[in-house]
């Protein structure tokens, strides 16, 4: 047995060194501090009502996040600016546009990314929530007092991976 220092991996991307006795099972352990070390799902699947189909990667192979969006009509790929990603006590949100005017509103669809913890798996279940929010603009109604946003709730099913 000998003493080394192991980097362990600690929720909030937080890093601290540890001291730790090792013994033959090093190389087992190595590995598993190897794979929490690399620590947060890269892959997330999700499936909701209606045929939606939901593929974000946090980080594409450039460095950049991507989302694809697939329902009943359309079939959307979001890539780098396109994908808003914005930090919350509830997790993080991503949002991309699904549609967007100059003279009628737009529409937006807003992921609520959990937090996940891999441990030492390659996947985890996981549900959380899509936002549908259809900002409302008219030149027409612009003095009309009313509400201008209207939210549609997705539940969402499927995996966090680290691939």
């Amino acid at each position: 047995m000998f003493m080394v220092d192991l980097l362990v991996y600690v929720q909030y991307k937080e890093v601290r060194r540890v001291p730790e006795m090792m013994d033959g099972r090093a190389s087992k352990l190595e590995k598993e501090l190897s794979i929490m070390a690399q620590g947060e799902p890269n892959l997330y699947e999700l499936t909701g009502a209606g045929g939606i189909q939901i593929t974000y990667t946090p980080s594409d192979s450039n460095g950049k996040p991507d989302l694809v969006y697939v329902d009943a009509t359309r079939n959307l790929s979001f890539n780098g600016d396109q994908v808003a990603i914005q930090s919350s006590p509830l997790g993080s949100l991503v949002t991309v546009f699904l549609l967007r005017t100059v003279d009628s509103g737009s529409t937006t669809l807003t992921v609520l990314v959990p937090g996940v913890n891999l441990a030492t798996t390659a996947s985890q279940p996981i549900k959380t929530v899509g936002i549908v929010t259809e900002n409302l603009f008219s030149i027409l109604e612009l003095h009309t007092p009313r509400q201008t946003q209207v939210y549609s709730v997705i539940e969402l099913e499927g995996s966090a991976q680290l691939i």
